[in-house]
């Protein structure tokens, strides 16, 4: 179920900001996966952001809600909801390379019955060829590359495409 692969990238990534607060933001969601009440509390902390990056991360919030509820079309409604949100932040700032690591990984752990995975192809290739020059810290980009590798859809020649990245990054 997406929501379950979705509670295991949520712990690693959460780069909510490029500011000083960036640390405490990763804190805050890394810890927010786990409960309903965390998750509410990290939706409540990123409604109040204006920023692209923040709006993709609320995205990524309410999708993962939907594993808290148990009716199948609320459950709809908080995926349908975070994914708006995310494909709205990837319109306002279509070069973020995190942004659209979200959007990848929400895709690739969606079921394929929801037919949210039209930019699977194009959101890899964008996330290895702009990580490098994104200001989020050499530890993020690693983790982040981590969880993609832990997807076990992702074909031989992605797998080794993200090493290759991998080690490049820890240069």
């Amino acid at each position: 179920m997406i929501i379950g692969k979705l509670l295991v990238v949520f712990t690693s990534v959460a780069c909510l900001s490029y500011g000083a607060n960036a640390s405490h933001s990763r804190a805050m969601v890394h810890d927010s996966w786990a409960s309903k009440a965390k998750l509410e509390i990290a939706i409540d902390s990123l409604e109040k952001r204006n920023d692209a990056l923040s709006l993709a991360y609320l995205g990524m919030c309410e999708s993962m809600m939907a594993s808290h509820v148990s009716w199948p079309g609320t459950k709809l409604d908080y995926f349908n909801e975070g994914k708006k949100k995310i494909e709205s932040a990837c319109l306002k700032n279509f070069w973020n390379a995190e942004i659209r690591y979200i959007r990848l990984m929400v895709q690739l752990n969606a079921p394929s019955f929801l037919g949210y995975n039209s930019n699977v192809e194009t959101d890899f290739d964008f996330f290895c060829k702009y990580l490098k020059l994104e200001k989020t810290s050499s530890e993020w980009k690693l983790k982040f590359i981590d969880e993609l590798l832990k997807i076990k859809k992702l074909s031989k020649t992605k797998v080794r495409k993200l090493e290759e990245l991998k080690e490049e990054i820890k240069k």
